[in-house]
């Protein structure tokens, strides 16, 4: 009776915080982890998208990535975000597929380099919604960890204890990592004349990222002056 009761009195699923509905989907609600699938499935199919480039892929690697998670919802501890626990796994997930895919590039380069696909033209929502030339430009110029930790950084906005737990790295490790991340973003971007970065960042990439060219280089300007 006391049992009925609690359960009774908890709150609506969709009042539930992330780490709540983790929760109640470790007790067996399937109800609590679709509604975390609502929540994240835009989001996580965009940061696997930007690292696999192909939606197809991306929508395969998503599902991919949510069936493993609610295999091993068990094992998710509340200490961390669930969207922390999540993007691990998806990270995971599509650095799995990334190398199986550079096996089968390697076994035929000539076709591969066929068939990989270029930025879709028809992208126009999602690349107005995630400030797509920066992005772009990153996938080129960065390696896959610094691309992961400055996407967490900016579009997730994960502490960077969060984002060293995906990576498996240090927070001193992650801000170096950003550090340079950032620089070699700026030169790709706007290649320097001696400049040199402001230790934070966080601004001038928040302006590249909305602003054409001019108004990116008066932004770089301003941050230095007051570095």
């Amino acid at each position: 009776m006391h049992q009925h009761h609690d359960a009774a009195d908890r709150p609506p699923l969709s009042s539930c915080t992330d780490e709540e509905l983790a929760l109640r989907a470790q007790a067996g609600s399937a109800a609590a982890f679709a509604l975390l699938v609502d929540r994240f499935e835009t989001r996580l199919f965009s940061f696997i998208l930007r690292r696999v480039r192909n939606h197809a892929d991306a929508e395969d690697l998503t599902q991919e990535a949510f069936t493993r998670a609610w295999g091993s919802i068990r094992r998710y501890k509340p200490a961390w975000r669930f969207s922390t626990w999540l993007y691990t796994i998806g990270s995971r997930t599509a650095v799995n597929h990334l190398r199986r895919a550079q096996v089968r590039k390697r076994a035929s380069e000539a076709d591969m380099r066929q068939a990989t696909p270029a930025p879709a033209p028809g992208d126009g929502a999602e690349g107005a919604e995630l400030r797509g030339e920066v992005w772009r430009v990153a996938q080129e110029a960065l390696t896959d960890a610094q691309f992961t930790a400055l996407w967490l950084r900016y579009v997730e906005d994960l502490p960077m204890r969060d984002i060293g737990r995906v990576l498996g790295k240090s927070t001193v490790g992650v801000r170096a990592l950003l550090f340079r991340a950032r620089t070699a973003l700026i030169e790709r971007l706007d290649p320097p004349a001696g400049e040199t970065l402001a230790p934070d960042g966080r601004d001038i990439v928040t302006e590249w990222t909305a602003a054409p060219i001019e108004r990116r280089r008066a932004a770089l300007a301003a941050s230095m002056e007051g570095a």
